[in-house]
């Protein structure tokens, strides 16, 4: 690819800020790469889990509209962490605590947790707007 873009691999610094394919290629990689790790050690124990785009959906949703709200930031994080740990302990009570299986119990949160991000943002794009 550097025969036919040789501009690929370049990155500029441009008003204190990195641009170039790498870094993009880097900032769009990390929400899946974070995923991947916990979903490696959830398969690695012998465990699934299909729910973790819909937690992390909610989890989303619930850090952007609170920024656009206006509260600070440890309270976003918190609220977000707050959210993702609540999903969790649902999946933790539909699976040890109703003896439901694990892929149904997932799945049931992945599906669900579409709509309840939904429902967090209204139905609406919610988007941030940075300095």
């Amino acid at each position: 690819d550097s025969l036919v873009a040789p501009h690929f691999f370049q990155i500029v610094v441009q008003d204190g800020r990195l641009f170039g394919s790498p870094i993009d290629i880097l900032n769009r990689a990390a929400p899946v790469a974070l995923l991947a790790i916990g979903m490696t050690l959830v398969i690695a124990t012998g465990g699934i889990d299909l729910s973790v785009g819909a937690v992390m959906a909610i989890a989303g949703a619930t850090a952007a509209s609170m920024t656009v709200a206006g509260h600070s930031l440890p309270v976003v994080l918190l609220a977000a962490l707050g959210s993702g740990v609540l999903a969790g302990l649902w999946n933790g009570i539909l699976v040890a605590v109703l003896k439901i299986q694990p892929f149904v119990a997932t799945l049931i949160l992945m599906v669900a947790g579409r709509g309840v991000a939904q429902l967090i943002t209204s139905g609406q794009i919610v988007t941030l707007n940075s300095p």
